[in-house]
């Protein structure tokens, strides 16, 4: 299970690197599917990958470049923190059941991948 979580990990982090999206469209199925995992750990130990250590790597190559742009992302950075901080309550503390959250995954995958299509 650890290997195949390594490679999950390392799919993941190759996308991240190169489209800058794929945390939770691979690591969740990933994670839930080779790994055993439930939706909300899975949902869990994305939050704690997307944090700074780990991305602070891949986007110093984007700043490096003059491809980050320092206000965006820290309005963005703010929005994110108060929305995380939301949706990590609705979702552990029971307002959305499991089975709730894993469709709403699945919808917002299918109109990301088609609006990108598209």
């Amino acid at each position: 299970m650890n290997i195949l979580l390594l490679l999950v990990g390392s799919i993941t982090g190759l996308t991240i690197g190169v489209l800058g999206t794929g945390a939770g469209v691979l690591m969740i199925p990933g994670m839930i599917y080779l790994g055993g995992l439930t939706f909300q750990e899975a949902v869990g130990i994305t939050l704690l990958m997307q944090t700074l250590p780990v991305g602070a790597l891949g986007a110093y190559q984007y700043w490096e470049k003059g491809l980050l742009r320092l206000i965006p992302s820290i309005m963005i950075g703010v929005g994110m923190l108060l929305g995380i901080t939301l949706g990590g309550y609705l979702a552990t503390q029971g307002v959305i059941q499991e089975t709730s959250l894993r469709k709403m995954f699945g919808v917002l995958a299918i109109i990301t991948g088609f609006s990108m299509l598209v």
